[in-house]
């Protein structure tokens, strides 16, 4: 039954690349080449997609770092450390080297963030964040004193 098919389209086959004869030899083929496309000249805008510090903090570390109870690192900290270690954002003894260590590198539990989660720019924002926000938790401390 698939022999018949085979024969067939083998021949079919055939005929359309043997058979066709042109009508006029003489007249020559023309290929007409065809126009280039010009589009519009590229724009290119600045390539930042850097998020705000607090944004990141909130987006990657907050379920875990933010303060009080249910924040598995912060109650993690509180008691390998102190309590006025506990809430990352209340610290001052944080470098934005140390943060960005271990934000690229994890520690412990916490897992390595790559620059496809935290870009340069966004790891260096929450950096600052973090130092800012432990500076002034810490005027805001001084202050109620």
């Amino acid at each position: 039954m698939k022999r018949p098919l085979i024969t067939a389209l083998i021949i079919a086959g055939t005929i359309s690349l043997f058979g066709c004869e042109q009508t006029e030899p003489s007249k020559p083929i023309v290929v007409e080449k065809p126009t280039p496309i010009v589009s519009a000249p590229v724009v290119q805008t600045p390539k930042s997609t850097a998020r705000a510090g607090r944004v990141t903090y909130e987006l990657h570390c907050a379920g875990c770092h933010a303060a009080g109870l249910g924040h598995a690192a912060t109650m993690k900290l509180k008691l390998a450390r102190a309590e006025d270690m506990a809430v990352l954002v209340q610290r001052t003894d944080l470098t934005s080297a140390y943060i960005s260590h271990i934000v690229r590198d994890g520690l412990l539990e916490m897992p390595p963030f790559r620059p496809t989660d935290i870009n340069d720019e966004e790891l260096e924002s929450l950096a600052q964040y973090m130092i800012e926000q432990g500076k002034a938790y810490k005027q805001q401390d001084t202050n109620n004193e």
